[in-house]
């Protein structure tokens, strides 16, 4: 679908109408979901359960997010050779999964898996998983165990959705050898949360690591795929005194959620979390005359194929109080076009939902930087998440939404934009004509 014929503007009157069409338009196409799908083994699509020299799901589908909350039950407590075990899979909303069961010794495959309701069982190279094939909230699945001679083994399984995926792991013991009798690692904290403003920084906290027998057990330390958090040392010997850091170094505005992940594999299980979250305050001052805002905008996915129809209107008080609010539809493809603007016929919508404004990060002659929160609606779920709304009001004006630790939407000179501060005026000025849309500056990532 060609951006431009998206939809154009004729005259100042017409724009509403043909605004309000393509909305009904785009939200009259069946809605679906991108997701996880059926791996496929021939293309690297297996291997990402969490065990020891894998990854995890969340290096395709969104952010690894901590409590966990995939789980397997009917875990046995030990395990006896060749009698089978029926086992479920269970994530809070629809996705998907991957699992396998290693040696806890060398990780090499340990009994066999088979397949139950909605997965299936692959083998690439001399490792097996199940996986799923159809996207739920619950699996099932059978795996029968080895001889009593490969020891403690461990059950790894990653699962999730498209945005938010989490890890888990399950050690089963031989029947033969009794309960396992490793340490647990223990941590002097269950979470951490850091304050900062913009550019600024916070002081350090500490964690003690210690284990369930007071045993001395090297261990890791690891802030993951969060650039922003730091963990020192990186490795140590229980008993220690952690050190857990943030750097605001590029972020900006808004809430952080990560994690420091400690392993020992001379523990059970062998890894333990500890969630961090980061609040980032903004140190603009407020805008001391008000302001008015309001607009209607296509924007384009950076760095993707999707496209966002957003739209909306607000006001921001001499103290710096902000109300507003709007809606937003994402969608790809489409072709066609009518004479009042464009057609979306043959899109395909991925979600829609609704912005509401939680406060002002910057408010600049033209430029107005408000931190939203955001209710996704897609066909099997909602979800909440907050991003940063940029509007300005040069040329004919633009909007652009960035979603923190998400996507970001840029504008593509579709649409019109205003900004009315006190009682001077900051408009956004036209549309353009049929030919010729107005133009847009563009945002910036989160």
């Amino acid at each position: 679908m060609s951006a431009r014929r998206a939809i154009q503007f004729t005259t100042k009157r017409r724009r509403a109408a043909v605004f309000g069409s393509t909305i009904v338009a785009i939200l009259s196409v069946p809605m679906i979901m991108s997701g996880f799908g059926a791996p496929n083994p021939n293309n690297g699509a297996l291997g990402f359960t969490g065990a020891p020299g894998q990854g995890t799901c969340a290096s395709c589908h969104g952010t690894l997010t901590t409590p966990s909350m995939v789980t397997v039950t009917g875990v046995p407590a030990s395990y006896t050779a060749g009698a089978a075990v029926s086992m479920t899979v269970s994530i809070p909303s629809t996705g998907g999964f991957e699992l396998t069961v290693l040696t806890q010794s060398g990780n090499a495959a340990a009994g066999t898996l088979a397949a139950g309701t909605g997965d299936a069982a692959y083998t690439v190279g001399a490792l097996q998983y199940v996986a799923s094939t159809t996207e739920t909230t619950s699996w099932t699945f059978s795996w029968t165990p080895p001889a009593a001679t490969a020891g403690t083994v461990v059950l790894y399984v990653t699962g999730g959705t498209h945005n938010v995926n989490y890890s888990n792991s399950y050690v089963i013991p031989a029947a033969s050898t009794g309960p396992p009798s490793m340490p647990t690692l223990n941590l002097s904290s269950t979470g951490l949360t850091f304050t900062a403003t913009v550019g600024g920084t916070a002081p350090s906290q500490t964690v003690m690591v210690t284990t369930s027998d007071g045993s001395a057990q090297a261990f890791s330390a690891s802030p993951g795929a969060s650039s922003w958090l730091m963990a020192s040392p990186a490795t140590g010997t229980t008993p220690a005194t952690e050190t857990i850091s943030i750097n605001t170094t590029g972020l900006v505005a808004g809430t952080y959620n990560g994690a420091v992940t400690f392993t020992s594999s001379a523990t059970s299980p062998t890894s333990v979390m500890l969630p961090v979250t980061l609040t980032v305050t903004s140190t603009t001052p407020p805008p001391t005359t008000g302001a008015t805002f309001s607009f209607v905008v296509v924007d384009r996915q950076s760095g993707g194929s999707d496209w966002l129809l957003l739209y909306g209107s607000g006001s921001v008080s001499s103290s710096n109080t902000v109300t507003g609010s709007g809606s937003f539809t994402r969608f790809r493809g489409g072709s066609g076009e009518s004479e009042d603007g464009g057609s979306t016929a043959g899109a395909t919508i991925f979600a829609s939902g609704t912005w509401k404004a939680t406060s002002v990060t910057s408010s600049t002659s033209g430029t107005l930087v408000l931190q939203v929160q955001l209710t996704t609606t897609t066909p099997s779920s909602s979800t909440l998440s907050t991003g940063t709304l940029t509007i300005s009001s040069a040329g004919t004006g633009s909007a652009t939404l960035a979603i923190n630790g998400g996507d970001t939407f840029n504008a593509v000179g579709i649409g019109t934009a205003s900004i009315t501060s006190g009682t001077s005026g900051g408009g956004g000025g036209g549309g353009g004509d049929d030919d010729h849309p107005g133009t847009g500056n563009g945002g910036h990532d989160n």
